[in-house]
């Protein structure tokens, strides 16, 4: 077998193995797994990290405990050596975690919103009309409308390509919509409407004759 191979037959024995060991478990597993996930998750989010990155530190470290003390019990891994196991693991969890906290933070979501949006439109991976070609649905891969000056954008869609968009890509983006609704407003990329005490991101257009709540961004924001 060549040298980093995956002995598939060890690999399928192993998890039967393993799934042997967790069955006659689980009505104590159902209980004891959540608190331990709970802990973990605040133990890991002291340290301020962005959105879920505590949720999958903790879910991931608790996979691994369990793989832990199954290599114990089955005599893989002698006792002595579980704590060390399980200090190495939390230790290169929550490094990963930071790295990535830390990439999310640099990486203004407006700023990756608006760089994708671009990709997106010149690969072809969606499409926007002019307002004169009208609003007949449906349009597969519309994200909305424009003129010499706006963009009129649906707000599901285009939020929608955008995430699918960075997800093929091997990303994650970082954000809700409602969340980049908002850093696009601090950023002077989009129009909203105050006519109200609260501020409305997603504004009124009127195209062909019928009636939207888009997300209405300047075509010269999009220039390369």
């Amino acid at each position: 077998m060549p040298s980093g191979a995956v002995n598939l037959d060890a690999l399928s024995a192993a998890m039967r193995g393993y799934l042997e060991w967790l069955a006659p478990q689980m009505d104590v597993l159902m209980d004891r797994l959540p608190k331990l996930f709970v802990r973990l998750r605040q133990k890991a989010g002291v340290a301020g990290w962005h959105g879920r990155i505590a949720e999958t530190v903790a879910w991931l470290y608790v996979g691994f405990h369990m793989g832990i003390s199954y290599a114990v019990q089955s005599g893989v891994i002698p006792a002595e050596d579980r704590d060390a196991q399980l200090a190495a693991a939390w230790t290169t969890l929550t490094s990963l975690a930071e790295a990535q906290n830390k990439q999310i933070t640099e990486d203004k979501p407006a700023d990756r919103f608006t760089a994708v949006l671009r990709e997106i439109l010149a690969s072809g991976a969606g499409h926007v009309r002019h307002v004169d070609e009208g609003a007949d649905f449906p349009t597969p891969g519309l994200l909305g409308w424009k003129d010499d000056e706006w963009y009129y954008l649906l707000p599901e869609a285009v939020y929608k390509a955008v995430v699918e968009f960075t997800r093929g890509q091997g990303g994650h983006f970082p954000v809700s919509s409602r969340t980049l609704w908002k850093h696009l407003e601090s950023s002077g990329l989009i129009e909203v409407e105050t006519a109200t005490r609260q501020v409305q991101r997603t504004v009124r257009a009127v195209i062909g004759g019928q009636r939207f709540r888009v997300i209405k961004m300047a075509v010269s924001s999009l220039a390369p």
